[in-house]
């Protein structure tokens, strides 16, 4: 009888979910503006949940409680990358002739007595419809206490590890593709 309750109960808990706001803090220095105007398309979400953004685990490592969100992860990705780009010295224009795009192919928060995310985005860039840039960008950062001086969220764990990403992309954008560090 004590197994059958015990199974329901993880059975019960495996269906609860809890949601969660997406907030994103920039993490590039104001730079002072540069001449190249892009336009930012909202990233396509390539994950088969795309509300789902992690998932809470028992002592055993099962995913008892989903972690959700009601807002619109692609949104959330490419204001994000917005905020970096206008304080790297970007300025914005629907006729640009730079068009930068993305696919989330991966985001999700993983909480087993630590916090861990993991963040995988393909970024490209487009001049005048042609692709001239490509390239993929993984974050997981592990090891945040549930805890202590600085107590991490799902949300501040996949904001650091999208931070992590975006470091790259600014740096890339700038060296690689408009050759603004030379």
């Amino acid at each position: 009888m004590k197994k059958i309750y015990l199974t329901l109960l993880c059975l019960g808990l495996a269906s609860c979910s809890v949601k969660n706001n997406l907030a994103y803090r920039p993490i590039t220095e104001q730079q002072p503006e540069n001449s190249i105007q892009v336009r930012v398309s909202e990233f396509i979400d390539t994950r088969k949940k795309p509300q789902n953004i992690g998932c809470y685990r028992n002592l055993y490592g099962m995913p008892i409680v989903s972690i959700k969100t009601e807002e619109n992860v692609s949104e959330w990705v490419s204001s994000a990358l917005s905020q970096e780009l206008k304080l790297a010295g970007f300025s914005f224009a629907e006729d640009s002739k730079y068009e930068i795009q993305g696919s989330i192919q991966e985001l999700y928060c993983d909480v087993y007595f630590k916090f861990g995310g993991k963040v995988h985005l393909k970024v490209r860039v487009l001049e005048e419809g042609n692709e001239i840039f490509l390239k993929s960008y993984y974050a997981n950062i592990k090891g945040h206490g549930l805890t202590g001086e600085n107590p991490r969220t799902p949300v501040t764990s996949l904001e650091e590890n999208l931070q992590s990403v975006y470091k790259e992309v600014i740096a890339d954008l700038r060296s690689e593709v408009f050759h603004l560090d030379d």
